[in-house]
């Protein structure tokens, strides 16, 4: 499984989000917005990028074109079972949520293997995401403390 965890509180505010049901709603939504981002931006990156990698026919008779990510983009979508794979999961209780997919070859695409160079999806899609995510979490702060 790869999955990206989100958890933006040092501890002390943590604690006090536990407490706090105003702080702790808004530290919530804004981990689950951050998350859905990702996500989504995740699942664009496999199904509209740009792919500039091998040109191979497959399929019956050989009547399907594909065009293969090259090394250091996100996977070219073909089936489109990784794009479907990716999800987010949330936990309330303890203020974080994961986005990743359960495939066994997601990590392999991600990280890349001695045989295959990393087409990164994820980490690429967070990276991506992190000034919204920042708005997000400030947002939600500005509003648990007025």
């Amino acid at each position: 499984m790869l999955e990206i965890q989100y958890t933006f509180l040092d501890k002390d505010l943590q604690k006090l989000a536990k407490i706090d049901p105003v702080l702790r709603k808004e530290i919530n939504g804004a981990i689950e917005d951050s998350a859905f981002l990702v996500e989504t931006t995740a699942k664009k990156r496999i199904q509209r990028g740009a792919k500039t990698g091998h040109i191979y026919k497959r399929g019956k008779r050989g009547r399907i074109k594909h065009q293969a990510s090259a090394p250091g983009e996100s996977p070219a979508t073909d089936t489109g079972t990784l794009a479907r794979s990716i999800r987010t999961t949330r936990n309330r209780a303890e203020m974080y949520a994961e986005t990743g997919s359960n495939l066994v070859y997601a990590p392999m695409l991600e990280q890349g293997t001695r045989h295959i160079l990393p087409r990164p999806w994820l980490e690429p899609s967070l990276r991506e995401n992190l000034p919204k995510i920042e708005k997000l979490i400030d947002a939600a702060l500005k509003r648990a403390f007025k």
